[in-house]
């Protein structure tokens, strides 16, 4: 209810997800989104995380992100929606 306090919190745990993250804003903020899984290697794609991964199969035939089944669609939409709010804001 409190917005200062709500962008206090949020901010806290952005800073210690991009720490955690040695500084890599596209995993912190994925992290933020997607939560502690979301940049564990992805089993479908190999070299990509589970963020960032398109794919629920190997064949790549069933997407991640379909109805009744998000999978980390909306984290990889937000990654470069949060990027294109900080370039905007000078970060």
């Amino acid at each position: 209810k409190n917005s200062t306090n709500n962008i206090r919190a949020g901010s806290l745990v952005y800073s210690t997800m991009l720490r955690n993250n040695n500084g890599n804003h596209d995993r912190a903020v994925a992290n933020y989104n997607g939560g502690a899984g979301a940049n564990l290697p992805s089993t479908n794609c190999l070299g990509l995380t589970r963020a960032t991964c398109e794919w629920d199969d190997d064949a790549h035939t069933i997407p991640n992100d379909r109805p009744g089944h998000r999978g980390y669609g909306p984290t990889r939409y937000y990654i470069p929606w949060a990027n294109n709010c900080q370039a905007k804001l000078g970060g």
